[in-house]
């Protein structure tokens, strides 16, 4: 804050994200700490952070209030990489994985290219889209996993690799994730009977899983 600089004055530091506390003993549950400024006008405090991203942090007193310079937070080195998706698919329909690559702390790495491969023939190639992919700004890559109608399979193994040159050691640069395919067993229609021609009459369409 400007002016002349005010000893034993009391100041409310805030931060959006991560933590912050006294020097040399910060307290990684707090986001505020109070500090008392000093004979030169200064109040300080240590901040810190485990998620990637950008803190402001903010000091108040009464009335005044002063925004400081933003602290970016990158990841770290790649330790793993992890693979979400549905346990089941109907055939006939689509299911979307999503792969992340992330450091020790779980923060999501981005620029990294990752290959998928699947166990079900009937899902390559093109079942697979796309085949390989590199990650975003939160880390992750999405695929999709088309299911063919009347497809016997009955599930598959989708495997994601990092193949980057900074991917994680062997085996964490790679990760699986199961699925089992649902095959529709039969559709039956109803509707009503009778119908005068020329009139329109609702009908719904019922498909039984196997």
């Amino acid at each position: 804050l400007a002016g002349n600089a005010n000893a034993a004055q009391r100041f409310t530091f805030t931060v959006n994200q991560g933590f912050i506390g006294k020097v040399g003993a910060v307290d990684t549950t707090k986001k505020s700490y109070v500090a008392t400024t000093l004979t030169n006008g200064t109040a300080s405090a240590d901040v810190g952070s485990a998620q990637s991203g950008v803190q402001t942090i903010t000091a108040a007193s009464g009335a005044q209030t002063a925004t400081a310079n933003t602290v970016t937070y990158t990841a770290g080195a790649a330790t793993k990489v992890v693979l979400a998706g549905p346990t089941t698919i109907a055939a006939g329909s689509s299911g979307t994985f999503t792969a992340k690559v992330e450091d020790a702390l779980g923060n999501g790495i981005s620029g990294h290219t990752v290959s998928f491969s699947s166990t079900d023939p009937a899902a390559l190639p093109g079942g697979v889209t796309p085949v390989s992919a590199t990650t975003g700004p939160n880390g992750t890559a999405t695929i999709t996993i088309n299911v063919p109608a009347g497809s016997s399979s009955t599930g598959a193994t989708i495997t994601v690799t990092d193949t980057s040159g900074a991917a994680p050691a062997a085996p964490n640069n790679v990760a699986t994730a199961t699925y089992k395919v649902n095959a529709v067993s039969f559709i039956a229609i109803d509707g009503a009977n009778g119908a005068k021609p020329g009139a329109t009459e609702k009908v719904a369409v019922h498909v039984y899983p196997g």
